[in-house]
């Protein structure tokens, strides 16, 4: 029954975009997630118009577009998404996208992706995460098969995973893998404005200067830091980040999705950690729930600190112009109270 649900709703928004008269002969990009958004408007040319799909506030581990969403996407010149993975509704429209000739960029391929070694066990070995060493197993995008039964959503009704595949989708976390997405997008965008092409690839050199002195400000502190521990109460989201500036990811979770709960065990043992390493801070996420982290704060005694995973915000931050570079600096601040040096 929920297929033919599925289906119907679908077949509805083919009809409404079929019927649907362009508004003006304006590039139309459409984008997931509020990385991408900041890039493509910060990159476009007033002939481009930039949406963003994902509403303030809402987790993109679980969301599903609306009709009217979708028909926005199917109108796009260009649509730019994460990975199936993440955002696993895409594939029930991709035969849709390329009959309408929508351009699509799947930013995740262009990125050697983290893997999870762990494999929803119980975390024993939570507290090295080694697997942020290497990102060099994404050539076959092998997450792709354990996603047989998503053509029905059947996973937001009882996500026995919690982690959306074993690669980890979080690629926006590090500033290096930015620069290679900015590269992409600004070849697509003037694929299809090549007259406008001058503008945007020095809107893109722009961009790129800003992610570089993001680098070095945290390359920076790599040096000078106190720790190298990060305990984290958050879900995992900071991977690549971790990975690109030699960070020891201490987190109970399995799996990458917000939705996931640490076992019992793996709980115990993060507090374990941190009462005999004498933590006196703990990371966590802004726009996620806390249950996890004001439970290891309140056995602990640990300071949480916040931090953004850079997929969420709230409407009052978009309406105010956030910006991937405040959500960077925001964060190193935090890291900086968290790891040291004191300033």
């Amino acid at each position: 029954m929920r297929k033919l649900v599925v289906s119907i709703s679908l077949l509805f928004v083919l009809i409404l975009a079929a019927c649907q008269t362009p508004s003006s002969d304006q590039i139309k990009i459409t984008t997931t997630l509020f990385p991408y958004y900041d890039i493509i408007r910060s990159l476009a040319t007033d002939e481009m118009d930039v949406s963003l799909i994902l509403p303030p506030g809402t987790d993109p581990h679980d969301f599903d577009p609306s009709p009217s969403q979708l028909v926005r996407i199917l109108e796009s010149n260009l649509f730019i998404f994460n990975s199936e993975s993440l955002e696993s509704w895409v594939s029930r429209i991709e035969p849709d996208l390329a009959q309408r000739s929508v351009q699509v960029l799947e930013m995740a391929s262009y990125i050697g992706l983290v893997e999870s070694e762990d494999e929803h066990d119980d975390h024993d070995e939570h507290d090295d995460h080694d697997e942020h060493d290497d990102h060099d197993d994404h050539d076959e995008h092998d997450e792709h098969d354990d996603h047989d039964e998503h053509d029905d959503h059947d996973e937001h009704d009882d996500h026995d995973d919690h982690d959306h595949g074993i690669y980890d989708p979080h690629i926006w976390t590090d500033p290096i893998n930015l620069i290679i997405l900015v590269s992409t997008i600004r070849d697509a965008m003037i694929e299809l404005a090549p007259e406008s092409a001058d503008e945007i690839t020095a809107n893109a050199q722009a961009y790129i200067d800003e992610l570089q002195a993001i680098h070095v400000a945290y390359s920076n502190w790599m040096t000078t830091r106190s720790s190298e521990v990060m305990m984290h109460g958050g879900h995992n989201a900071f991977a690549y980040l971790a990975a690109r500036y030699d960070i020891t990811f201490v987190n109970a979770y399995a799996g990458f999705s917000t939705d996931a709960e640490p076992t019992p065990g793996a709980l115990q043992d993060m507090i374990q950690t941190m009462n005999e390493t004498q933590s006196t801070h703990l990371f966590s996420e802004k726009l996620i729930a806390q249950n996890v982290a004001t439970t290891l704060a309140s056995e602990t005694g640990a300071v949480i600190l916040y931090l953004y995973s850079k997929a969420i915000l709230t409407s009052e931050e978009l309406e105010e112009g956030l910006t991937l570079f405040d959500m960077f600096n925001h964060n190193l601040a935090q890291l900086k109270i968290g790891m040291g040096p004191r300033e």
